[in-house]
């Protein structure tokens, strides 16, 4: 069995009508000015809400704010690229100490021939490539530049020999010019 539908007025705490409601009998137009009003003072509570500025909400810090976790993460992987770059350039030796290639080694001596117009860093890091030992290790590295007086393969002759452009010195870690020094 149906319970008595009971409708109330805003404002007023008593019941002002029981109805019995079935679907055989429409519905009053006092039920529906009820109904009604009650759909329209909900909408008013929301849209009075919605007009209302939002309250500042206090931000509570608890930990570190995502920016500065998102900086902490972008230096740290700046640092790692940077340091990978310094270790393969000093591994390298430099990019024109890497166009050099050995022709030969015959015990600690080590035969090179590098391009033209090197400068004096780019052969001693030439030089030290070649030795791959690390300073005080006796080893010596013999650097030509290319050109017809420059060795193909070892042995070489004694013109060859002669035209040694620069030699390195790894026990001391010294380049010696040949054209201006005696080698």
């Amino acid at each position: 069995m149906r319970q008595p539908a009971r409708f109330v007025m805003a404002g007023n705490s008593a019941p002002t009508r029981t109805v019995h409601s079935s679907p055989a009998r429409p519905a009053g137009a006092r039920q529906l000015a009820a109904g009604a009003s009650g759909v329209l003072a909900v909408g008013k509570r929301a849209l009075r809400a919605k007009s209302k500025p939002a309250a500042p909400r206090k931000t509570t810090e608890e930990g570190p704010s995502w920016k500065l976790i998102g900086f902490i993460v972008a230096a740290a992987i700046a640092v790692l690229v940077a340091a990978f770059l310094v270790i393969a350039y000093v591994r390298s030796g430099s990019m024109a100490a890497a166009a050099c290639h050995q022709i030969g080694q015959t015990g600690l001596v080590h035969a090179v021939v590098c391009p033209a117009g090197l400068m004096g860093d780019d052969l001693a890091s030439a030089g030290e490539n070649a030795c791959d030992e690390p300073l005080g290790t006796p080893c010596m590295t013999y650097i030509w530049t290319a050109g017809p007086e420059a060795p193909q393969r070892l042995p070489m002759s004694k013109a060859q020999s002669a035209a040694v452009w620069a030699v390195w010195s790894n026990w001391d870690g010294v380049l010696r010019d040949c054209r201006r020094q005696a080698c």
